[in-house]
């Protein structure tokens, strides 16, 4: 599918000016957007999805993840942005993928049924997608997936001052990539000190408990 996407109707009408024939746009102001959490400190802005889970609790076999968080925006469109706030990726890429699964094998995907919400897809060409309660369309496909691929002469064709923007971008996604790291370990201490508090807290009401019952015999 080949689509124009505009930020909205009236950007989207501008653009007609210059193109005939019929085409379809994809307004992000229109677009029902993602309303749950990000991933908290993600430059990329990935959304919080939970991982699936088998009726055991376990997270199925082969997963990788969703297809809406696999695509990693270039710096210059981070910034795109709805009125709301609402991002490319809570817009459009939401609305093309939803919460479609990605696994590694046809079977790992099968494996997954229980779980499927939305859709899933395999890397060797597997398709499930979720019409509706109760109905899904299956499938497989010989996968033809190509990528463009970025070279040096590319880059250093950049205006300097975009290259510039753009390494100054980068360094701040790395710093806020360790600024993340940091925050995580000293979560998990925090969370280990409250342990430890508890336990403390416990151990000493208990042995207030035992002076109080010594001091009460007396």
């Amino acid at each position: 599918m080949l689509a124009v996407v505009c930020r909205s109707k009236e950007t989207a009408s501008a653009f007609a000016q210059s193109i005939s024939g019929r085409f379809l746009v994809m307004c992000l102001e229109d677009i029902k957007p993602y309303t749950g959490e990000l991933e908290c400190g993600d430059p990329q802005r990935k959304l919080k999805l939970s991982d699936p889970t088998l009726q055991s609790g376990n997270v199925p076999s082969g997963f990788i993840g969703y297809a809406a968080n696999m695509i990693n925006l270039d710096t210059q469109y981070m910034n795109i942005s709805t009125e709301s706030g609402y991002g490319l990726r809570e817009t459009l890429f939401y609305r093309l993928f939803g919460e479609l699964q990605v696994y590694d094998t046809e079977k790992h995907m099968n494996e997954a049924g229980a779980c499927i919400r939305h859709g899933v897809v395999s890397l060797d060409g597997g398709m499930i997608r979720v019409i509706e309660n109760g109905i899904m369309s299956l499938g497989c496909w010989d996968s033809e997936i190509c990528f463009p691929v970025g070279t040096l002469e590319n880059e250093m064709n950049l205006a300097p001052e975009r290259m510039k923007i753009k390494m100054q971008l980068e360094a701040g996604m790395e710093m806020l990539q360790s600024i993340k790291g940091k925050i995580q370990h000293a979560t998990r201490l925090r969370e280990k000190a409250i342990k430890k508090l508890k336990k403390m807290s416990k151990n000493y009401n208990e042995l207030m408990d035992q002076v109080e019952a010594v001091e009460s015999r007396k």
